[in-house]
């Protein structure tokens, strides 16, 4: 049997792993499910916009969405030279950033874009996920404070300020979270499994392996194996 670990030394190790990843599925699946309201909803984009009635909008959007993040960062650049004024435009052009890896490019993209629409809840998650992807937790945290006091509902953001609340070392407070983001979507698969590893860190295997078996059944694939090999 391996020698117990420090709790916060595994979880800045596993479950910052864990953001990592998670950082990214976040932000695909937000693509999808979430943010993609911000591409098809009218009422999403705010009339103060001067470039989102323009079809060039709309087509940038679209490359996004076709994953197409050279032309979209083209389409975005172009309009941007049009107007700085767009918080579109440079939401659209920090997302292809972010999907690009060019995170530093990412944040300045989406601090332009919350400047010019401060209740925009998804740009402080993704700028969140940025300043994970840069391991700055504490800016991280207070992006998706933020987004929380916007819309708190969102549950997306519960399981990300879950994540670096265990890296920062409350466990607790992370446990919090993850139950929050559950209490709001009980199919959050990811949620769950965020839980059961903080429940395995906590000591509290029998927990810990309920919610892993509640993951795999909504198709959580990466954990099976650990239920294989902890709870049986």
């Amino acid at each position: 049997m391996l020698p117990p670990m420090n709790i916060t030394y595994l979880m800045k190790q596993s479950l910052l792993k864990n953001f990592y990843l998670f950082c990214a599925l976040t932000f695909v699946s937000g693509l999808f499910l979430i943010a993609f309201v911000t591409v098809c909803n009218a009422d999403i984009v705010k009339p103060r916009d001067p470039l989102a009635g323009l079809p060039s909008y709309r087509e940038a959007y679209a490359m996004l969405e076709a994953k197409d993040f050279q032309g979209a960062q083209r389409a975005f650049d172009a309009l941007l030279r049009q107007s700085s004024k767009s918080a579109g435009a440079f939401y659209g052009r920090a997302r292809v950033r972010q999907e690009l890896g060019d995170n530093n490019g990412s944040l300045d993209d989406y601090t332009k874009s919350l400047q010019l629409d401060s209740g925009n809840a998804k740009a402080y998650n993704n700028r969140g996920l940025v300043y994970g992807s840069l391991r700055n937790m504490r800016a991280a945290k207070a992006d998706f404070d933020k987004a929380i006091s916007i819309d708190p509902r969102f549950d997306l953001v519960y399981n990300n300020r879950g994540v670096v609340r265990g890296a920062l070392g409350d466990i607790r407070g992370a446990v919090v979270d993850f139950e929050k983001a559950l209490k709001i979507n009980p199919r959050y698969a990811a949620a769950w499994r965020n839980l059961g590893m903080t429940r395995e860190m906590m000591g509290d295997l029998k927990s810990a392996c309920s919610h892993w078996r509640q993951a795999a059944s909504l198709g959580q694939s990466d954990v099976g194996e650990w239920v294989k090999m902890q709870c049986s």
